[in-house]
């Protein structure tokens, strides 16, 4: 029942984020409440995509090496463990689709995770996220495809605390 609640409260976010984003849905995004197992199973999908065995054991010792950690650890399977127990809601752009894994108790900081992806599902209508994520035919080195991440992330964050500053105004 909360999280029926919760997704009804998605409607009534997306008109006023495309109000502070200057930035029209073309439609509403889908909405679907995603069980614990199934994000855990989503999550590992995309991080094997993300971070393969090789890169992520490269990585993580490298990290080492700079002494950003301390002793040796398993970097995918720490971010999928982070990811599990942090991330609230999510946007897939693969589906095309906003999922909402918890469901705080508290409506702003519903309303400010969910207008973060939202903005994801903005983004993708206007400009093709996958597109832009992964483009055919040209691979991206590591800082072409962060850069990316960033841009995206960042549009996202700033919209994000737009919308939670108007949905506060006076």
């Amino acid at each position: 029942q909360r999280a029926e609640a919760a997704l009804a409260r998605v409607e009534g976010i997306m008109p006023k984020l495309a109000q502070v984003r200057a930035l029209g849905f073309d439609k509403p995004v889908p909405t679907e409440y995603q069980t614990s197992a199934d994000f855990q199973k989503y999550l590992e999908r995309e991080i094997q995509k993300e971070l393969p065995p090789d890169k992520a054991k490269d990585e993580s010792a490298a990290y080492l090496q700079l002494g950003l950690f301390q002793k040796p650890i398993d970097l995918a399977a720490t971010l999928e463990q982070t990811m599990a127990t942090q991330a609230g809601a999510y946007y897939d752009p693969a589906v095309k689709k906003f999922f909402l894994v918890m469901v705080p108790d508290n409506d702003l900081m519903l309303d400010t995770m969910s207008a973060h992806e939202l903005t994801h599902g903005l983004q993708d209508q206007h400009y093709d996220l996958t597109k832009y994520l992964e483009p055919k035919g040209k691979k991206l080195d590591d800082d072409q495809s962060s850069a990316r991440r960033f841009v995206v992330e960042g549009d996202a964050t700033f919209t994000m605390l737009l919308y939670a500053i108007a949905a506060n105004a006076p």
